[in-house]
């Protein structure tokens, strides 16, 4: 949300860096997801196994603004049921189950690729919120009060009210809570209780306005806001690498010169990203690792000129070894 209402109330060359590392970071996730997840099936020998293809097409549209209005940057992707098979050089339909399971991996790609992206753009860094006992917490650009994206999650807050309602009426009616699977089913519930219809188009240029003058309110006026935006951006990096040690601003400074040193950081992510992955799943797969490793990276500021995606082949590596050496 943070990215989202920077890009809503930031300067233009703000709006427009963020617009450029969004769609960078959509297509190089779907670059991964045709070199990754695209599979057809091969019949020819009656067992119909998963065989590798290439050409993906995809159609991308790109949409401003939640059903209330909010600011949200987000591109949706209809993917098409085609895709060429090389070995049978021919076109076939796609195996949907494989993409279908990539989906999450995908999302946390995309997340971190974004950050990178955004990091080296506009010199922006990204702290831990808390989501909750449990929860993974949700990296939110460093400087946006938590009260103005708050405020500007208004679809978030309605289904947030409405399952908790659903929450309440089951625990009356059945003396306990509901379970994480029955959880999710009401969440599923509210969200689709709460769906309102989509209001007319507007240009982006009409929606920053209006969002500026709805925001400036909050912050004490149009002034107050441009230098809470302009806070945010070319805060600049260290030549180490940072660790966020706790949902808080204490952070941790690792050691990143050396080999010794950094080989030392990359194993202690890896096993993070191992300890998360089996967390969720007794048995995990590759992708559910590569998620895993992803969202530990996450939590890591990186060094001057350093990547966090450049990372995450490395740790992916060694938390491979480290899983199977468990």
């Amino acid at each position: 949300k943070s990215v989202s209402m920077l890009w809503a109330l930031g300067s233009n060359e703000e709006r427009e860096a963020i617009e450029k590392a969004h769609h960078d970071a959509v297509n190089e996730t779907l670059h991964w997801v045709e070199d990754t997840a695209l599979y057809t099936r091969d019949s020819s020998s009656g067992v119909g196994k998963l065989t590798k293809t290439s050409g993906m097409i995809a159609a991308q549209f790109d949409h401003f603004e939640t059903r209330a209005g909010d600011p949200d940057l987000h591109t949706h992707v209809a993917v098409s049921n085609k895709v060429f098979d090389p070995s049978a050089n021919k076109w076939k339909s796609i195996e949907g189950r494989s993409l279908l399971r990539h989906v999450a991996t995908a999302s946390s790609r995309y997340n971190l690729t974004l950050m990178d992206k955004l990091t080296a753009s506009l010199g922006v860094q990204f702290a831990p919120r808390g989501m909750g006992e449990g929860k993974i917490p949700v990296y939110e650009i460093d400087g946006v009060p938590d009260s103005l994206s708050l405020a500007g999650s208004k679809r978030r807050q309605s289904i947030t009210e409405a399952t908790q309602a659903l929450v309440d009426d089951y625990v009356t009616r059945h003396g306990r809570s509901p379970s994480s699977a029955l959880m999710y089913k009401l969440s599923q519930q509210a969200t689709l209780s709460t769906r309102e219809g989509k209001g007319e188009a507007s240009s982006l240029a009409d929606l920053r306005g209006r969002w500026r003058s709805e925001f400036a309110e909050m912050a004490g006026g149009q002034h107050a806001l441009d230098t809470l935006m302009s806070g945010v951006t070319n805060r600049g990096s260290d030549s180490t690498l940072w660790k966020s040690e706790q949902v808080s601003d204490t952070r941790l400074q690792v050691p990143g010169h050396g080999t010794q040193e950094r080989g030392i950081i990359l194993a202690t992510i890896a096993a993070e990203a191992v300890r998360l992955a089996g967390s969720r799943r007794t048995n995990f797969t590759d992708r559910h690792l590569d998620s895993a490793v992803s969202q530990t990276l996450r939590g890591y500021r990186p060094a001057a000129g350093e990547k966090l995606m450049d990372l995450h082949a490395q740790v992916i590596k060694q938390a491979k070894d480290h899983a199977i050496s468990l």
